[in-house]
């Protein structure tokens, strides 16, 4: 019984860690807008709302997007307001943006593809 508890108490920290790493390392890249890092961690097609944009993008042009976004909004500073997983098990993050054109709220939902999480919408919008 000790094994076993020892062994679920094992794979829960190792979930928890996994899901902070990725939220770090998405907040690292959206705060040097490091977008070639951030749309690794996208899933092959992203619901993406960015300025103009809202649909259903690939990873190749949701990282273009960004990068134009990030060309005219150099950010400032990023930090995660509010974390948590729906009913359907899918995380989400939400976060406020400050950049040199304004103040954004940052949407974003992960979803566990086998071992690794990947983004699958991600919104800016304005705060």
């Amino acid at each position: 019984m000790r094994t076993l508890f020892a062994s679920f108490l094992m794979l829960f920290a190792t979930s928890l860690f996994a899901q902070t790493d990725i939220t770090d390392q998405v907040v690292g890249y959206i705060k040097t807008a490091n977008v070639k890092e951030l749309a690794k961690h996208f899933a092959d097609n992203i619901d993406l709302a960015v300025d103009d944009t809202d649909d259903i993008v690939s990873r190749a042009q949701a990282e273009q997007i960004l990068k134009k976004f990030f060309d005219k909004n150099q950010p400032k500073n990023f930090a995660i307001k509010h974390s948590g997983v729906t009913k359907l098990g899918i995380e989400y993050r939400i976060g406020d943006l400050e950049t040199s054109g304004g103040n954004f709220r940052v949407s974003i939902n992960l979803k566990k593809v086998g071992d690794i999480y990947q983004i699958h919408q991600f919104r800016i919008e304005p705060a």
